[in-house]
């Protein structure tokens, strides 16, 4: 019988409590500091995964074999990390979807296999540098997914027949990369990643490419399987 697992946290409160916490601390701060400060944050949060600051991001070319009884790999897309640090939004949906986040994050992402890619570390390095190093320290401790030629072919075939629009060459790439070996793949990109309208044409080009789809979800999707 399934057993419900019991919420143990108040994710809205938590939420709260970690960026007023942090907006103490970099109160009357200048862009440099807030800089400083999060690359600081960085480097501790390294530290908990190895020696040094180069064990921060692991690299596997391809991913290993999976033998039994391991967790379930999971790919993080860009937007996961960008709406852990994002300012709450005062759109609802937003906001509902930024909590989704923070919620998978804090109460579920203990029970995967994590990867990322280099694609998503420099999406996740545009932009305010502050917001953009906060962002990298979510991503402390990540597997680097390798960009691999079958899966560089599989991102030249989803924008050649239109299934990914030109325009989003890096969302080809998440999904390409995630089709190598991750059960999952984790996004709130619901337009041109998590669109249920070209799924099964992304299914498609996958298997076309001698590859397997993941199920690709978001955090919300993820904690209601």
């Amino acid at each position: 019988m399934k057993t419900t697992r019991k919420k143990n946290f108040d994710a809205v409160l938590e939420s709260r409590r970690w960026k007023e916490s942090v907006a103490r601390k970099t109160e009357g701060m200048s862009r440099a500091e807030l800089l400083e400060f999060f690359n600081s944050a960085h480097t501790a949060s390294a530290r908990q995964h190895g020696t040094a600051e180069e064990t921060l991001i692991l690299r596997e070319e391809p991913p290993k074999p999976q033998g039994p009884g391991m967790p379930p790999r999971l790919c993080l897309e860009a937007t996961i990390p960008s709406y852990l640090v994002a300012r709450p939004s005062r759109d609802v949906r937003l906001a509902a979807d930024q909590l989704a986040a923070h919620e998978w994050w804090d109460e579920r992402r203990h029970d995967y296999e994590l990867f990322t890619s280099q694609t998503v570390l420099d999406e996740a390095m545009r932009d305010d540098p502050a917001f953009a190093a906060a962002r990298r320290v979510q991503l402390a401790g990540f597997t680097l997914l390798s960009n691999l030629p079958e899966a560089a072919e599989l991102a030249k075939r989803l924008l050649r027949d239109e299934i990914i629009p030109a325009v989003a060459t890096d969302d080809a790439t998440h999904i390409a990369l995630s089709a190598h070996g991750m059960e999952y793949l984790l996004t709130w990109n619901c337009r041109h990643i998590n669109n249920h309208r070209i799924r099964s044409r992304i299914e498609q080009a996958c298997e076309a490419s001698g590859m397997l789809c993941p199920d690709i979800c978001t955090p919300a999707e993820l904690m209601s399987a």
